[in-house]
Parts: structure tokens; C-alpha cells; sequence
């Protein structure tokens, strides 16, 4: 969830966007539904928008192996792609890494793959949809592959990467002798320190990876 929202994923499809609020006189929380929809296959994961400048998207991964792009609170779709092949997405995440936004996605078979996310002119429709600004480009598919189990993704801001940070995976600090630094070019894959002052991406998968810009990789 984040803040006073909790983005779900249900049975025959359905995403589900709850808003919680605090009840009168000293009362708990309760949950109401702001936004609720059916995608046409069944939801695989779910997670809202790690990048402030997006923070009204977020990102559905489904069994007919593709990941959505929605508008919040809306749910409509902005944009949606295929991933190729038979693999069920286990994690999807929007996050900032340097200069630039990426959509990355965590497999089933230990690869993540990532698009570039752009914004593109505004609309009409964008606007009924969210009013993101502009609708959302999906551009430069790369494919790194960090394991054979599922691949689990979660965000370290710049913020949290001096010292460690807990991730919803668990615990890994960035630097830690434990946790693979992966940066991924045309070449393949070599692993280095990270970038400084940049988000990365913490994977959780055969091993612990940290993903940081350039997310570039290789094409497929």
C-alpha cells in the first residue's frame, strides 16, 4: 500500500484500489472501495508508482504475460505490453533509476525485464484517466537474467542506500558483501559498485541483486 491507499489484486481478474480512512471519535480504520475493474486475464502482481513524479500510475502484471500501466484512482489503462514467451510476471515496479523512469518486471524464471516510461503528449482522454499529463510511452526493451527462481522487486531510494535499508524481501544494504551489484549494458552483464546518488532496485531472487542506472542490458 501507500498512505491512506492499498492497491489489491483479486480472483478472475480484478484490481481493486481501497482507500483507508479514519473513522470519527477515536474510532479505527476502515477501508472503503474508491476504484475497482476486471483486466482481461488474471492478476499476477500489483504495485503503486515508486517514482514521485508518477505517483498517480501503477503497474498490474497479468497471467497472459503482459504488465498494464493504470491511472489512479481511475484504473483505466494508459498502456499495457507484452513480455514475450510463457512466463508468468511475478513483480512489477515503476521506479526512477538515474536520469530516467523504467518499468521493470520480475519472472517467474529469474529474469527482470524493463522498458523506459515517457510521457507523451496530453489528452482528452489522459485526462479522464488520471491526469498524469500526458499519456505513457513504452520504449527500449532490455532482459537481464539474475537467476532460475521467481525474481521479487523492490525500490531503495537514493535516501536509504547510505548505510542499508529493509526491503519488503528482507534486509540489504546497499554495498553489503551479501548483495550483488548488477549493471546491465549492451554487452551482457557485468557487476560493479553502483551509481551514487541514484534509486536502484533490489531483487530478490537465487541470490540477492541491486539494479542501478544504466538499466540498459540487452534486447529480447
Amino acid at each position: 500500500g501507500r498512505g491512506s491507499r492499498v492497491l489489491l489484486g483479486t480472483s478472475r481478474g480484478g484490481v481493486i484500489l481501497l482507500k483507508l480512512c479514519q473513522e470519527k471519535e477515536g474510532g479505527g480504520v476502515k477501508a472503503e472501495v474508491e476504484a475497482e475493474r476486471r483486466m482481461d486475464a488474471e492478476v499476477a502482481c500489483v504495485s503503486f508508482s515508486a517514482d514521485p513524479d508518477l505517483s498517480d500510475v501503477c503497474a498490474v502484471g497479468l497471467w497472459s504475460v503482459r504488465t498494464a500501466l493504470l491511472a489512479l484512482p481511475s484504473l483505466l489503462t494508459l498502456e499495457e505490453t507484452p513480455l514475450g514467451g510463457e512466463i508468468i510476471p511475478r513483480s512489477c515496479l515503476v521506479a526512477p533509476l538515474g536520469p530516467h523512469t523504467y518499468l521493470l518486471t520480475g519472472m517467474g524464471d529469474g529474469s527482470v525485464l524493463s522498458f523506459r516510461v515517457r510521457r507523451g503528449e496530453s489528452d482528452a482522454m489522459t485526462d479522464v484517466q488520471g491526469g498524469t499529463g500526458g499519456s505513457l510511452l513504452l520504449s527500449g526493451r532490455r532482459r537481464v537474467q539474475l537467476g532460475t527462481q521467481p525474481a521479487h522487486l523492490s525500490y531503495f531510494p537514493p535516501s536509504q542506500q547510505q548505510g542499508g535499508a529493509s526491503s519488503q524481501s528482507g534486509s540489504a544494504p546497499a554495498g553489503n558483501g551479501d548483495v550483488e551489484m548488477v549493471d546491465v549494458n549492451d554487452a551482457g552483464r557485468e557487476t560493479k559498485g553502483g551509481e551514487t546518488g541514484a534509486g536502484s532496485v533490489f531483487v530478490s531472487c537465487d541470490r540477492p541483486s541491486l539494479i542501478h542506472w544504466p538499466f540498459s542490458g540487452s534486447s529480447g
